[in-house]
């Protein structure tokens, strides 16, 4: 795979192997589901992946990672916390594949954001971290899993730290 040189942008790749740049504005042509995204941040910070349209689908076994070494990025899946970030637009329905990782990690510092969250249905069947990895002190960081009128849960979460507090982890 193939990865953004530019630090902070987002290179991802649909099914079809169609791929888009985050800060070029070109959409994939080809219809299919998020393959991979990875991110990398400033000064060694995560950086952002933003992933919405009104039926978003994460393929198994899809990577999609914001890890960084001073601090984890974000990940915005289908919308923002509760659904309420007028900047990101809503997906109707999400499904997260199962073997599919998010992750917004931390070698040194606090662990970072994840936003899974439909206005109807979100399905999640696979894995997502922001945990502080190191033994620095660094706090593990949100995830939020989340669907308006149904949500279905059968993946893992883990918001942990090594030597600093847990994370927060939202269900709704």
């Amino acid at each position: 795979p193939r990865r953004a040189q530019d630090p902070g942008a987002m290179f991802a790749a649909p099914r079809h192997g169609t791929g888009f740049s985050g800060r070029s504005g070109r959409e994939p042509r080809r219809r299919g589901g998020l393959q991979y995204a990875i991110a990398f941040g400033i000064d060694g910070a995560g950086g952002q992946v933003v992933v919405t349209a009104d039926r978003v689908l994460v393929l198994d076994d899809t990577r999609v990672s914001v890890n960084g070494r001073t601090s984890g990025g974000k990940i915005n899946l289908g919308g923002g916390f509760q659904g309420r970030d007028s900047t990101i637009s809503n997906a109707e329905n999400l499904t997260v594949g199962s073997g599919a990782t998010l992750s917004a990690d931390s070698s040194i510092g606090n662990g970072g954001q994840v936003v899974v969250w439909s206005d109807k249905e979100t399905y999640f069947e696979g894995s997502v971290s922001a945990r502080a990895t190191g033994d620095q002190g660094g706090h593990g960081g949100f995830i939020e899993v989340s669907g308006k009128e149904t949500l279905t849960v059968l993946g893992g979460v883990d918001a942990s730290s090594i030597s600093g507090r847990p994370g927060t982890v939202l269900f709704d």
